[in-house]
């Protein structure tokens, strides 16, 4: 009998290859679901009579259907991080506009003696496009007859190469017509000419670490973005400002390093909030009532109209500059990102909220320039989406 706790990994934790391919199976079985299971009952097949459709074959078109909601042509992402505590072994597994990077605080290197700590990033996913050498490669094979396949680094007019639903880019076209014909569906693309151009399947990737080792240690953090915090600040960027507000807020711990000797590694952790629900809002002084054992919530950011007496204080407290970063560069480093660039302005940091997803969204939409963040924040919702994507941030630290 497994008397296991909910939520406790197994013991002894499965092999690494079965756990990948049992997230490749749940990854492709939900969306064949989404994409193919809806299209099916939306039509009111069987399933013998929608395998038939699919291949182009005949079906009996005088059997009336129950009509209900047509599915939505929408793409939905997923990123998945299967982590082995007692193996300290984590894994990454994404699909569609995703990225996860992971930090670690490191001692400075020498040339910088300003301070003693610095901390690095590390990729651990590869962008899902057409500019993935990989993916473009995949799409080409698979759809040789199709000189438009990547036209504009795009794949058939869109961002992504991987991505949940969005049966546009799936169903087989004999569907796609029936559906447009009998169930008020889309109208048929005309660059899609050899559907499915998307996959579900998740690229599943292994912290393999410095020099191999693999090992996630206490102290260190992933941060998981979509697109849209990527397209405002770069890895190192998002690392570093990580590690800023972890300097500011954390708290300091020395551990003794296995076969070194001296005073040990000095970690700089998370702050323990006294509370698992906090709203952090520039008008409001950010007080919160205890909830023990209650489920945390969404933090909401909230940009002031009219600074507050508390938070004009914050404003004139120091800003930095993408170079004053607490983090390493590569000597290649060239900022890639666009959106400062659509704004016309520098990048120019501020350390000033309690919870360290807000404090990354604020520094990706404008950071110290408020009239920035402002004039970005404030648009509706037809308009802002010309100068800004969606952004969703989780940032997972490691004890």
């Amino acid at each position: 009998m497994d008397d296991r706790n909910p939520g406790d990994p197994p013991d002894p934790c499965p092999p690494g290859e079965e756990l990948d391919a049992a997230i490749r199976q749940a990854f492709l079985a939900l969306d064949d679901f989404i994409v193919h299971e809806s299209a099916r009952i939306v039509l009111g097949l069987t399933k013998e009579e929608y395998a038939t459709l699919q291949a182009g074959g005949e079906w009996d078109t005088s059997k009336d259907a129950e009509r209900p909601k047509l599915p939505r042509a929408k793409a939905y992402d997923a990123l998945s991080y299967p982590y082995a505590g007692s193996y300290r072994s984590l894994g990454v597994a994404l699909t569609g506009d995703l990225r996860a990077v992971h930090g670690r605080r490191v001692p400075a290197p020498t040339s910088n003696s300003s301070q003693k700590y610095t901390y690095e990033a590390t990729a651990l996913t590869a962008d899902q496009n057409a500019s993935n050498a990989s993916e473009a490669a995949l799409l080409t094979a698979a759809h040789p007859d199709e000189p438009d396949l990547l036209k504009n680094s795009r794949v058939v007019g869109w961002g992504c190469s991987r991505a949940f639903g969005d049966g546009s880019m799936k169903w087989p076209l004999p569907v796609q017509h029936q559906l447009r014909e009998k169930y008020f569906g889309d109208r048929v693309r005309k660059e899609v000419k050899t559907p499915p151009y998307f996959t579900a399947e998740p690229v599943i990737t292994r912290w393999e670490g410095k020099e191999g080792q693999g090992k996630v240690e206490k102290g260190d953090f992933v941060v998981f973005g979509s697109d849209g915090l990527w397209e405002c600040l770069e890895n190192e960027e998002v690392i570093g400002l990580v590690g800023w507000w972890l300097e500011e807020r954390g708290v300091r711990e020395r551990v003794k390093e296995e076969k070194k000797k001296g005073v040990g590694r000095e970690l700089m952790l998370p702050p323990v909030f006294k509370s698992s629900r906090q709203t952090f809002d520039d008008d409001s002084n950010n007080d919160t009532d205890d909830m023990d054992g209650a489920p945390p919530t969404p933090v909401k950011l909230h940009i002031s109209r009219r600074p507050s007496s508390s938070s004009s204080a914050s404003t004139t407290q120091k800003t930095k500059i993408p170079s004053d970063l607490p983090v390493i560069y590569p000597p290649t480093f060239k900022d890639s990102t666009t959106q400062h660039k659509l704004w016309r302005a520098e990048k120019k940091f501020v350390c000033e909220d309690e919870n360290i997803a807000a404090h990354l969204v604020r520094n990706a939409l404008g950071g110290a320039d408020q009239d920035l963040r402002e004039a970005i924040t404030g648009m509706d919702v037809g308009r802002c989406r010309r100068f800004r994507d969606d952004i969703s941030v989780v940032v997972v630290f490691f004890d």
